[in-house]
């Protein structure tokens, strides 16, 4: 998924979509809960809208250990 998130073949929003349901099996109510941003937050992030502050994206991808941060470019 990183390379493809590289090439800009998927979306950061798209990613935590796929993680959630594939590796978590959890609904998207669900998941708001567990990492405390509301289902309306979650779901802008997964279509790629608004402009989320960074610590709302943050616990979004905490449950996978993952954080924002600079990566190079292919």
């Amino acid at each position: 998924m990183l390379i493809s998130y590289q090439k800009g073949e998927l979306t950061a929003g798209q990613i935590l979509k796929i993680m959630r349901r594939e590796i978590l099996e959890m609904n998207q109510t669900e998941y708001a809960i567990l990492v405390g941003i509301s289902r309306r937050t979650l779901c802008a992030l997964e279509q790629d809208q608004g402009s989320p502050t960074l610590a709302v994206f943050n616990a979004a991808f905490r449950p996978f250990g993952l954080q924002a941060g600079l990566i190079t470019a292919l």
